[in-house]
């Protein structure tokens, strides 16, 4: 993750995931119900949500850790 900045100095984090450059817009973490007070939730799946840099295309990218 790197925290960049636009052309109009807005901020905003830059990931890589499977070669693909993403400009991050939004996280979910998908937790299971059992485990939602605990002090470590188990999560069942992350997505993640943004536009490709380069092109303003949409990019989504879901992993199961």
């Amino acid at each position: 993750m790197r925290l960049k900045f636009d052309e109009k100095g807005k901020p905003y984090v830059l990931i890589e995931i499977n070669n693909k450059k993403m400009a991050l817009q939004k996280v979910f973490v998908k937790i299971d119900k059992g485990t939602t007070f605990t002090l470590t939730p188990k999560v069942e799946y992350v997505e993640l949500f943004g536009k490709d840099p380069s092109t303003g295309t949409a990019v989504y990218e879901k992993f199961i850790p």
